[in-house]
């Protein structure tokens, strides 16, 4: 199921106050966009965080 346009919309509307907010859909979905970096996804009428989760690399040591 794709995500509305009309919740689209609304969570666009809910982040008014995010500098230079803007969503773009791809894919079917959308990615919420704020000073041209992605900050948010939603699909399926539900909305997720773009936080990436860092894994640590191990350290070589000889």
């Amino acid at each position: 199921m794709a995500t509305d346009q009309d919740f689209a919309d609304y969570v666009l509307e809910q982040l008014r106050h995010v500098p230079r907010v803007r969503h773009r859909k791809m894919f079917g979905e959308y990615a919420v966009y704020s000073n041209d970096k992605v900050v948010a996804r939603y699909s399926r009428n539900t909305a997720r965080s773009a936080k990436r989760r860092r894994t640590p690399v191990p350290s070589c040591t000889s």
